[in-house]
C-alpha cells in the first residue's frame, strides 16, 4: 500500500473498511458489503498500483 503512495490517513480508512466488512451481519443483506466494495474501488482508483 505504501508503494502506491498511501499514507496514514489511507491506512485508517482501510482499517475502517475491514472492520465494516467483518462486522456486517449476513442476514442484513449485501448492501453493506456492496458499499465497502465501492469504497475500496474508489480508493484503489486513487492510488493505482502501476500508474501510467
Amino acid at each position: 500500500m505504501t508503494t502506491q503512495g498511501m499514507r496514514e490517513a489511507e491506512m485508517r480508512q482501510i482499517a475502517g473498511l475491514i472492520a465494516k466488512a467483518v462486522r456486517t451481519d449476513p442476514a442484513a443483506g449485501t448492501s453493506t458489503l456492496s458499499d465497502v466494495r465501492s469504497e475500496v474501488t474508489e480508493l484503489v482508483r486513487a492510488f493505482p498500483a502501476y500508474p501510467r
